[in-house]
């Protein structure tokens, strides 16, 4: 029967030799639009702080692992807590695969408390987490505040970018939660800036900064210079185990509910990520790139210059993270809306 070869059909046949073809198919689609487009990541910060320099390390070594090997440029959009970058990234970025952003996960939680957001976190495409990101609320020694128990004595001026990042949300929630004495001074660019502004006594602590990026500041941590006063976090972290979870600092289950929920989005970490809807085999490719680039042991080593550490998962498994928080239920969310609105 001329319908039949070698007893398979000739149906058969076509589908497997269109399967086979197919794939390299595919590749080479991905590899050729990589070929001819550089790719943009786009950071949320300015220059120096952890993000930028993480952003620098991954447009070294990314390309090498993404067909086509493109060139990545670099962009930096700082303003309100990151905020600015992910609405480019979710609204006015291309969503063909060529742009990618470097924002801190307090988006997400602006997104749950804000329902005017401009972006759904949710939507988004995660590519992968290269870091759980440790962030702490931390004082100058000479303030005479070590500690939270102490600013319930005296007050403390420290800095914030703006209103939606747990900066700002954290000592608001302790103001209220067990009558801390946290005065922020808010509109900073980002992290470098309120670091700037410590060295001239501007502001006397900062409400969160990655932990990476005070124990860079040589002197600060091991001198005495600066006091950490709680982790963002749901339990203490080991690279400082003599700092309380924000979690710990307060008492009743609605309380530690809000707590928990702030200190969980960190899990987020440095991550990064692409709009939404951009082609699945170029997400699946960007996915696969980053995942070998985390465990590169010469990216590997490059973080560790960076005083960072390589804590990986994968853009599908911060993608559940992500979903998790947005499912948030409202009585819970509304809570947090009022323990970490604004005091002016």
């Amino acid at each position: 029967m001329l319908e039949r070869v070698c007893g398979v059909s000739i149906a058969a046949v076509f589908c497997a030799a269109a399967s086979i073809a197919v794939g390299p198919a595919r590749a080479d689609a991905v590899a050729d639009f990589y070929a001819s487009h550089h790719i943009t990541i786009v950071i949320g910060s300015s220059g120096g702080g952890s993000y930028d320099v993480t952003a620098r390390l991954t447009a070294r070594f990314l390309p090498k692992y993404i067909p086509g090997n493109p060139t990545i440029v670099l962009q930096n959009m700082p303003g309100a807590s990151h905020v600015r970058a992910q609405e480019y990234l979710a609204n006015l970025a291309p969503k063909d695969g060529s742009a990618l952003a470097f924002v801190q996960p307090s988006v997400v939680m602006n997104a749950i408390t804000n329902p005017a957001a401009k972006y759904n976190p949710a939507d988004m495409t995660w590519i992968g987490r290269l870091q759980a990101v440790h962030n702490v609320g931390f004082a100058l020694t000479a303030s005479g505040v070590t500690s939270v128990a102490a600013a319930l004595q005296k007050p403390l001026v420290i800095g914030a970018a703006g209103s939606t990042g747990p900066a700002a949300m954290v000592p608001w929630a302790l103001n209220r939660m067990i009558g801390a004495k946290f005065k922020i001074v808010r509109g900073y660019a980002d992290d470098t800036a309120e670091f700037v502004a410590l060295e001239r006594a501007e502001i006397m602590g900062m409400g969160s900064a990655n932990f990476a990026s005070v124990a860079r500041h040589t002197g600060w941590l091991e001198g005495g210079v600066v006091k950490l006063l709680y982790t963002i976090s749901t339990a203490r972290k080991p690279a400082a185990p003599d700092t309380p979870s924000i979690v710990e600092l307060v008492q009743t289950q609605r309380d530690k509910a809000v707590m928990s929920l702030i200190g969980s989005i960190p899990d987020i970490g440095i991550t990064i990520e692409a709009p939404a809807k951009i082609p699945a085999d170029r997400a699946a490719a960007l996915r696969a790139a980053a995942w070998q680039m985390f465990h590169d042991p010469e990216f590997i080593a490059g973080m560790r210059t960076l005083e960072l550490d390589v804590d990986p998962l994968r853009g599908e498994d911060v993608a559940a993270i992500v979903g998790a928080a947005m499912r948030t239920p409202r009585d819970a969310v509304e809570a947090l809306k009022e323990l970490t609105a604004p005091m002016d």
